[in-house]
């Protein structure tokens, strides 16, 4: 856990609310964890969750579950109105900025599993289950509801990888 919130807090230089938030998500995430199997754990970590809510959700506007799995580091741009469904997988060194969306396309469906150093641009929605391979980059505005195979540029609504985008 210490090397998660370290790398996060390098990852987000001049970033205080990026830091914040991370420092919080992974102090939780920590504690949840630790809950399932150690149930004394689950008085320490009622408060934790309600702190990060407030903070987070309340004051940041920024919803990340506490029982989402992301890699470290994570590097979190602006972070308001950013959006993560609880059942989502976020590899280690991505990038979230402002406005992003990332979960089920409809009730009870799958979420996304985004590989590792992807970039996802502001305003971008990624729903439903699918894969965003490794090194792969999502255009600000974007809406992704196929997979995207590693190291592919995506960007519009619906999603075009950008070479075939830039060919039509």
């Amino acid at each position: 856990m210490i090397h998660e919130i370290v790398a996060d807090w390098k990852a987000n230089k001049k970033n205080w609310k990026g830091r914040l938030t991370l420092f919080l998500f992974r102090v939780t995430h920590a504690s949840y964890r630790l809950s399932k199997t150690f149930f004394p754990a689950l008085l320490f970590l009622i408060p934790l969750v309600i702190c990060y809510k407030l903070i987070t959700e309340v004051l940041l506007g920024i919803e990340i579950s506490f029982k989402t799995s992301i890699g470290a580091p994570l590097t979190l741009h602006h972070g308001i109105a950013t959006v993560v469904n609880m059942n989502a997988k976020i590899g280690s060194g991505c990038i979230l900025r402002h406005s992003t969306t990332i979960g089920v396309s409809r009730a009870g469906g799958g979420c996304p599993v985004i590989g590792d150093n992807v970039d996802i641009g502001a305003g971008a929605i990624i729903l439903g289950d699918i894969q965003i391979g490794d090194r792969s980059r999502i255009g600000a505005g974007s809406v992704v509801t196929k997979s995207v195979s590693a190291g592919n540029t995506v960007v519009g609504n619906p999603a075009k990888i950008l070479e075939r985008a830039l060919s039509d």
